[in-house]
């Protein structure tokens, strides 16, 4: 039995829905088979690949493999080529190893796998870099937090996990204005966490074509399209812009103006993007947009604050604005693991939560929206399109 699942790791299956059930098959088989002394190290261990995976970008490690396309490098001629020690060298691929992060062979001799040339990408090395710096770190002290605060989830961004970790009375957004590196890391986790999954704006099943369509009248009217709240570098209206050049109107990009600072402009201008620095707290100034859309916004935010964005966004509504949250909606049906590492990362360093459909109903209803339906497209975290309009 145990051949038969090696052969099929040697050559799995490339359709993504079989793949996607193989995993989920796989993880439950790893489960039911784990002895107890698995069990405690998965648990007491599970942070330690992040860390590996940190030291080995530090030192080239991946990008190093990746160029090298497969060649067998031994320790000795990598650790010149990166200048680095043996010793830690030998130390940190047998960790790589060890987690699927690379490949060894009978001599000795390492090289890269498909896992190696993705963490050799800029995006992925934000994205451990952005959980070294601000996850762990948060989630370490949860614990001792959840412990102090009588066993209650936190309701504000200013009492979190997050302030005993950085010793500070700063909110997570706050402190990362002042902190480069931690915001930069944070803004290339965004822009490469979704790399790979499904798209709403290349689904036509999902893409709402009727919601991003302006009239005549609007177009003559110069009728703001859409408004990318909080969209920070873009990702989202440059993809839109891409992937339907016919859709006409002004797309207007907000964010802080640490985050819009960092925005090619000069791209954004010749797409059709304007960018404009704004807090999401205050009024919001486009009035009358076709669409204001929000992506993974409010479930950095506890419901007092999301209400309070929303309503920004109420008060600025025509009566044929659209209301579009592209968050994950927590199934009930189906524990699914994704959403419970983004809903306790919520909950450590933004005092926030993910949510359930009626959990966003009450929130829009709450704020003057009605929910109008939610089209899900990526049915492995849920993430979703919540669609309202003005109640």
């Amino acid at each position: 039995m145990a051949d038969s699942i090696l052969a099929l790791a040697a050559d799995p299956p490339q359709d993504p829905i079989e793949r996607r059930a193989l995993y989920e098959a796989a993880k439950k088989l790893m489960f039911s088979v784990e002895s107890n002394h698995d069990v405690q190290h998965r648990i007491d261990y599970g942070g330690f690949p992040l860390y590996i995976a940190n030291i080995a970008i530090d030192l080239g490690v991946f990008k190093a493999l990746a160029k090298a396309a497969g060649k067998p490098w031994s320790i000795t001629d990598l650790a010149q080529h990166l200048e680095c020690e043996e010793l830690l060298l030998s130390r940190v691929l047998r960790g790589l190893v060890a987690y699927g992060l690379a490949c060894s062979h009978p001599d000795g001799t390492y090289s890269s796998n498909a896992t190696t040339v993705l963490f050799a990408q800029p995006g992925r090395e934000s994205g451990v870099l952005h959980n070294v710096l601000t996850v762990l770190p948060s989630m370490q002290c949860l614990p001792d937090y959840i412990r102090d605060h009588e066993y209650k989830c936190p309701t504000s961004g200013h009492d979190t996990a997050f302030q005993p970790a950085f010793n500070t009375s700063e909110d997570l957004f706050t402190y990362l204005g002042s902190h480069p590196r931690d915001l930069s890391a944070a803004i290339g986790q965004m822009a490469a966490q979704r790399a790979d999954q499904a798209s709403w704006i290349q689904s036509d099943a999902v893409f709402p074509t009727e919601v991003f369509e302006l009239s005549e009248k609007d177009i003559a009217d110069a009728r703001a399209l859409m408004v990318d709240v909080g969209g920070g570098s873009g990702h989202q209206s440059i993809a839109l812009r891409m992937a339907h050049p016919e859709i006409s109107g002004p797309i207007i990009l907000q964010d802080l103006p640490h985050t819009i600072g960092l925005v090619d402009k000069e791209r954004m201008g010749e797409l059709g993007i304007q960018c404009m620095a704004h807090d999401f707290n205050t009024p919001q100034p486009v009035r009358g947009a076709k669409v204001y859309y929000l992506r993974n916004i409010l479930h950095d935010w506890p419901d007092d604050v999301s209400l309070n964005i929303l309503k920004q966004l109420r008060a600025a509504v025509a009566d044929d604005s659209i209301l579009v949250v592209d968050e994950i909606v927590v199934t009930e049906d189906k524990i699914r693991w994704q959403q419970v590492n983004y809903d306790f990362i919520m909950m450590s360093v933004c005092g926030a939560l993910e949510r359930t459909e009626k959990q966003w109903a009450d929130l829009m209803a709450a704020a003057g929206f009605q929910l109008q339906e939610v089209r899900m497209y990526d049915g492995d975290k849920g993430d979703s399109l919540v669609i309202g309009t003005p109640a």
